[in-house]
């Protein structure tokens, strides 16, 4: 061949890559726009999602974050939850988490949909790279990504947006893991570094576990296909995930170190009991939502709910939700029953993938359908891993394995299609999976509702029974999807599916869009702009005070939660509160609020009569000077509160005993533990108002004449920022300054610039020893962790980046 061919032919191999490649990068393109069109009325801020969580929590927080940068605030502390509480430190605020970051540049009713829906995005385009990366071609990676963009795990998860982004990067993490493996270098192991951070600055914990523990089996089991078990081997891919994992984790430091150091004062970090962990868990009629989503209903009013559900009903449903379409379903079935001949080079490259894929769908049905099983007891047992609530949302390890397999599947029926003919091993799976499909659906809609007790304890039977009608859409629909797809496994099993995949991708498509868009409520834009007469109100007190509002356990719609300040809508007005929508709740604040013996968060929901009681001082010491009560709350507040407000959503009460946010005591009670501060603090003989209970060791400082001062003492809160507290402090002897703001590592104080001490006073507040005269006292945020959580960070952002420069300039070389 001469030399011109050889360039002739160069030149034609280079065009068919560039446009293999050229076509690859259109189709990530459509899929990232893909769930901008399919929610085009959120996209374009028509409608907004707000259901739940998103409104009691990751709506006002993220707005709150950026609110402080905007003023030149570092967003350290959170003065407007609780009576304070870190802000760096929860995590689920997920600060560092780029899609996040459109509240810095768009209004936050837009921010909170492109925030949503770039989730969609980022798991389709995830999925898309990694199943390419299991050599199977457009078409099967396109199915996978759509199957896997919008599965019941990540539309249910709108309302968990923290659980949703983990969700939405695992592909990624998979991807840049196998990158890694096969051709191992600087530049893939700080991409895998990389994808490994984001999903940890993603907001919650449970779902990086989970994928983690998956990602090492996922590895290992594939190392043990390919290499027959060689020890070192293995060794070695191990040690490479560790690697990129540490450093990953090294990379998301700076939230990480902070998120620790306030998660281990909640009541769930220590002892969580086995049946708040594990109460989540796919049982019985559970497992038919991978085949049949809507048989609990929906959230969303409509079709496949004719009215909106009990908040109960709708936890239950995305606690366990992870559809990924009937079609992927069968042919991830088909992915796992068919042999790969030994004489496909290509399609033999796949096998080791296929196990481990299949190793890791088998983690995630074990983990999530654990319920009380000995697999659950072990998982309780093992560190970390045990103590993530509801072992059922490991069930996203099953649906991203599907949908992948799903990948392989339909790469595998192309690649066995030999103009037109079918070989008969294929004919007879796709047959076996057809008449699985078939005898499911007959189980479920002929012979299931005749079994379902209704008048069973459980909540949801009723409603199950009800909706497996075939008179019902929650019934009727799966059905033609799973006519659909028998009808489409029959056909190619006569005929072949002759490399034309596009019914399979329109079925699919058709699906999960029809799933993800009828789950999620929104409400229009306005009911989440516009300041409740409630709102206005308040805001005419420039003084300094906090709120607390009585509610039920329930979903209010935005214009009526603003209007109450619903758990933490307080933040988004400015207006600080008592209450507080949060996982990582302090364990003494719920002591105070709601008993020693309640094992798990309150989130933000008071009830409690006696709160508003004479006898109580638990919210006047809180400074809670109005309270706001929901109309059907049963509450009779004392004398001590005014009514001053009222409307058809909310009352107010003006608490005429509020106390300062800074006062003297007259009387001081020391103690060495806990309990016993407790326990005098709600004594009926203890005045909070005049005396003092700290805990403290033997300490000097605390003279005799100090334990019983009785002079008049002056504090005035000249400056309060979200990091900062200045306070003028004038007596004429040795004093104790009580502040009700929560008790916190990090908090350091000086008087007049020298250091002071800061101690725990009244369970919940802070305390200083206040010399004679008159004085200035500074306190300021400065948390060691985030300050070594940055260090960190920083060190491991600059070896990682190095590496990589010097591993392409090697490369170039």
């Amino acid at each position: 061949m001469t030399a011109t061919a050889h360039d002739l032919e160069g030149r034609s191999a280079r065009r068919v890559i560039v446009g293999e490649w050229h076509r690859s990068a259109l189709l990530l393109i459509a899929l990232i726009v893909l769930p901008f069109l399919v929610f085009g009325a959120e996209a374009i801020g028509r409608q907004v999602f707000y259901y739940h969580d998103v409104q009691y929590y990751f709506f006002p927080y993220h707005k709150l974050v950026v609110d402080f940068l905007h003023k030149g605030y570092l967003p350290l502390w959170n003065p407007y939850a609780f009576s304070g509480i870190p802000l760096l430190g929860d995590g689920q605020t997920a600060m560092f988490y780029p899609p996040n970051w459109f509240f810095l540049f768009m209004p936050p009713t837009l921010a909170i949909n492109y925030d949503v829906l770039s989730q969609f995005s980022i798991a389709g385009a995830g999925m898309f790279l990694f199943a390419r990366g299991l050599r199977v071609g457009r078409a099967a990676a396109t199915l996978a990504a759509i199957a896997y963009m919008f599965n019941g795990y990540l539309a249910t998860r709108v309302v968990h947006l923290s659980i949703m982004s983990g969700a939405a990067l695992i592909p990624f993490v998979f991807w840049s893991a196998d990158r890694f493996r096969v051709a191992p270098s600087s530049a893939h192991f700080a991409s895998a570094a990389l994808a490994v951070a984001l999903q940890a600055l993603a907001g919650h914990p449970q779902v990086p576990v989970y994928t983690g523990l998956a990602l090492g089996l996922y590895l290992l089991v594939q190392e043990l296909v390919v290499t027959a078990g060689r020890t070192r081997r293995v060794l070695r891919s191990a040690l490479g995930v560790a690697a990129f994992y540490l450093a990953g984790y090294g990379l998301a430091a700076i939230q990480l170190f902070p998120w620790i150091d306030f998660a281990r004062l909640s009541p769930r970090a220590a002892n969580a009991p086995f049946d708040l962990v594990a109460y989540h868990s796919l049982t019985g009629a559970d497992w038919l939502l991978l085949i049949m989503p809507y048989i609990f209903g929906g959230v969303r009013e409509g079709v496949f709910s004719p009215r909106p559900p009990f908040i109960g009903t709708a936890i239950y449903i995305w606690e366990r939700a992870a559809y990924a379409g009937v079609l992927t379903l069968a042919l991830a079935a088909f992915a796992v029953i068919t042999p790969i001949p030994e004489q496909d080079a290509r399609a033999l490259q796949r096998r080791p993938t296929r196990w481990g894929l299949i190793a890791v769908l088998l983690l995630g049905v074990l983990i999530a359908g654990g319920g009380h099983s000995a697999v659950a007891h072990l998982v309780y047992v093992t560190p970390i891993l045990g103590k993530l609530r509801a072992y059922s949302r490991a069930i996203i390890l099953a649906t991203f394995a599907v949908s992948a397999l799903a990948a392989v599947g339909l790469q595998q029926l192309i690649d066995f299609t030999e103009d037109g003919r079918v070989a008969e091993w294929m004919r007879r799976r796709l047959v076996i999976i057809a008449g699985l499909l078939t005898a499911i659906f007959v189980f479920a809609l002929g012979i299931l509702p005749f079994l379902i007790d209704r008048s069973s304890p459980f909540d949801h039977a009723q409603q199950l029974a009800s909706n497996l009608s075939l008179m019902q859409p929650n019934a009727s629909i799966p059905l033609v999807l799973a006519v659909s797809t028998i009808g489409l496994l029959l056909w190619w099993s006569r005929r072949g599916i002759s490399r034309r995949p596009w019914p399979a991708l329109a079925l699919v498509a058709a699906d999960m869009i029809v799933f993800a868009t009828a789950f999620n409520p929104t409400t229009v834009a306005a009911e989440l702009q516009e300041i409740p007469q409630s709102v206005t109100f308040l805001q005419r007190d420039h003084s300094l005070y906090r709120t607390a509002t009585f509610l039920d356990r329930d979903t209010l719609d935005p214009r009526v939660a603003r209007s109450q300040l619903a758990l933490s809508w307080g933040m988004a007005f400015g207006i600080p509160s008592i209450n507080g929508f949060n996982s990582l709740q302090p364990r003494r604040y719920t002591d105070i609020l709601f008993g020693l013996g309640v094992g798990d968060v309150s989130y933000g929901f008071l009830g409690d009569n006696a709160l508003l009681q004479r006898n109580s001082h638990v919210l006047d010491m809180l400074q809670t000077k109005y309270v706001l009560v929901q109309p059907t709350v049963a509450v009779q507040p004392d004398r001590n509160y005014r009514q001053i407000f009222k409307d058809d959503t909310v009352t107010i009460y003006l608490n005429t005993r509020a106390y300062p946010r800074a006062y003297f005591v007259s009387k001081l009670h020391l103690v060495r533990s806990q309990a016993v501060a407790y326990q005098t603090l709600v004594s009926q003989r203890f005045d909070p108002r005049s005396e003092a209970v700290v805990e403290v060791a033997h300490d000097p400082a605390f003279s005799p004449r100090l334990l019983g001062s009785s002079y008049r003492s002056e504090a005035d809160l000249q400056q309060i920022t979200p990091n900062h507290i200045k306070v003028a402090a004038s007596t004429p002897a040795d004093r104790f300054l009580v502040l009700s703001e929560m008790y916190m590592p990090g908090w350091y104080a000086t008087i007049d610039g020298r250091p002071a001490t800061i101690y725990r006073a009244n369970y919940l507040f802070r305390g200083l020893i206040i010399p004679a005269g008159a004085h200035t006292v500074d306190l300021v945020y400065r948390p060691l962790s985030a300050i070594a959580g940055a260090v960190v960070s920083l060190v491991m952002a600059v070896i990682l980046l190095g590496a990589s420069l010097w591993g392409v300039k090697r490369g170039a070389s």
